[in-house]
């Protein structure tokens, strides 16, 4: 009997076949082998009760069951020979994967064709203009979330259930139940709350939490153009359904999230009301900077030391609050603060000395802080550092040589900054650093000396002065420069070839070039975008072209 010619009478016979060889063969299996070979057994089962209630017409899939035939009838060879192993079985695994992603995306699309009204599965990205958001299900998702029997909720439990348990995958996934339907979601926003909620030890891990859920197309890529980069993601309004469907029937409450309110108005002393935390994330979570949040006042964070578990903190994108207090000392646990753009924000308390265990500090975009405390040199577990300042204070990069774990550091250069002549020779000895940003606050501030770190893989130049590069800038300086984007400035030309690079963004500079002369200039380039400065009066065809390349 054919896979591909009566696949309604072949599938269950195999799968069935199937299940019997993970019963009959389970005495091969260490210990750390029966939670799969449990999930496998329950896959199966699952799989024969609805493969008829989902068409199974393409072709791909088709050929999956077919390849998983092939597989279990070398199996049943070995197994009259006393031959199977536990990778044999173990494989078998790997093919109900595959099988289950393939109808899973082949259910969502003969979803869409049925044109219905609710959810409106065509439209998977919404504008980030919206200000405000709802967490409410609609009628029609409430009746999906409650009813066990929907055929296209059970496929997709199929891969929930495929994911096993490592890392707290599971876990990871259902806390994107919280979020409103279709809304994008920062990747570097989900691995610290991960972090945070201690799924994950460090953002190595949390990369591949992600990079998992994305292979098994739990989460959708957020692209603009044609970037390879994932940096944002979104969940399906389907794949939300069956994690609230999961998540309401755990007996411990996932979380709660507020709905995008932009004015947050509680009483001076919640914070010491509330039961310990570990993750406390009162600012922007939106991928949108529009999103704007404003409080009453610094009160907002009395009784804040009483939250000794903390590991994340984000007071992202609030205005109105001047001053952490010095109760943040208090915090010993705490390993991500996020102050990005908190626009009122005038300086770090010198207390924040006692943070030792903090490896992630971004007060990125405070525009009113002049300068970060010498106390800064203390936080010695610090990997990565955005919104360095260099102003009229005398705080130098000096202040920054003892921090030698950094891997990312964001430095401003305001415009009133006093630059010493070697300054940025020192950066020559971060040698854990790999990605390092420069911006400046005026055109008028050249920087001399610049040595990079011997491993750094992605430079970013913002509002960069000069007209020409430097001699600090060269391809020889940088072996391994991967990524190399340069936003804003006066620059007008790249004399040299940059062999190594392969990711490059060019925008609003003084800069006119070609697409032929870009692969000229960086022959291993797998990705360039080029947007240049749009001035008023200038001919046209004077004007470089703006274009997009991604190699195939």
């Amino acid at each position: 009997m054919s896979i591909q010619s009566n696949p309604s009478k072949a599938l269950p016979a195999l799968l069935k076949r199937v299940k019997k060889i993970v019963n009959d063969n389970g005495n091969v299996l260490s210990d750390k082998d029966i939670a799969l070979h449990i999930i496998n057994g329950d896959i199966v089962d699952q799989l024969i009760c609805q493969h008829e209630r989902v068409k199974i017409s393409q072709e791909k899939v088709l050929e999956r069951f077919s390849d998983l035939d092939r597989h279990h009838r070398k199996i049943l060879d070995l197994g009259h020979h006393g031959n199977v192993k536990a990778d044999d079985l173990n494989s078998i695994h790997v093919k109900l994967t595959q099988i289950t992603e393939s109808l899973n995306q082949l259910a969502l699309k003969q979803l869409e064709n049925t044109k219905q009204s609710e959810p409106n599965v065509g439209e998977s990205r919404i504008s980030q203009d919206e200000e405000h958001y709802s967490l409410e299900l609609s009628p029609l998702g409430k009746e999906i979330v409650k009813d066990d029997d929907n055929p296209i909720m059970k496929s997709l439990r199929v891969s929930y259930d495929f994911l096993g348990d490592e890392f707290n995958l599971k876990i990871c996934l259902l806390l994107l139940a919280i979020f409103p339907e279709n809304v994008v979601l920062k990747k570097r926003l989900l691995i610290y709350w991960w972090i945070g909620e201690r799924l994950v030890r460090d953002e190595k891990e949390g990369e591949k939490i992600f990079d998992e859920l994305l292979q098994h197309e739990l989460i959708i890529p957020y692209r603009t153009g044609k970037c390879p980069i994932v940096n944002k993601c979104q969940v399906h309004p389907w794949i939300r359904y069956m994690l609230i469907s999961i998540a309401t029937k755990r007996e411990e409450k996932i979380l709660h999230l507020d709905d995008g309110k932009s004015y947050l108005n509680w009483e001076d002393d919640w914070l010491s009301k509330l039961k310990s935390l570990w993750v406390l994330q009162l600012g922007r979570w939106q991928a949108s900077p529009k999103h704007h949040i404003e409080v009453k006042g610094d009160s907002l964070l009395k009784g804040l030391g009483v939250q000794r578990e903390l590991k994340y903190l984000s007071l992202r994108g609030i205005s109105r609050i001047t001053e952490l207090p010095a109760s943040i000392a208090e915090l010993t646990r705490l390993e991500i603060l996020d102050l990005k753009a908190c626009h009122n924000l005038e300086t770090l308390p010198k207390e924040i000395a006692s943070l030792t265990k903090l490896t992630h500090l971004d007060v990125s975009e405070c525009y009113l802080m002049e300068s970060l405390p010498k106390e800064l040199a203390n936080l010695t577990s610090l990997q990565v550092l955005k919104g360095f300042i260099i102003g009229n204070s005398g705080r130098t990069l000096e202040h920054l040589w003892e921090l030698d774990k950094l891997e990312r550091l964001s430095i401003h250069i305001g415009s009133e900054a006093v630059l010493k002549g070697d300054e940025f020779d020192g950066l020559k000895e971060f040698k854990k650093l790999r990605c390092l940003k420069i911006s400046w606050g005026t055109l008028r501030m050249n920087v001399e000396g610049v040595s990079f770190p011997p491993l750094l893989e992605k430079l970013d130049l913002e509002g960069f002065p000069e007209r020409k590069m430097p001699e600090w800038l060269q391809p020889s300086k940088l072996g391994r420069l991967k990524k190399f984007y340069i936003n804003g400035g006066n620059l007008c030309e790249i004399p040299n070839t940059w062999y190594n690079v392969e990711i490059l963004i060019i925008k609003h500079t003084e800069l006119k070039i070609d697409q032929k002369l870009v692969h000229q200039r960086f022959p291993s380039l797998q990705y360039v975008k080029f947007h240049g400065k749009k001035k008023d009066g200038t001919p046209k065809g004077e004007e470089s072209p703006d274009f997009e390349w991604l190699r195939e």
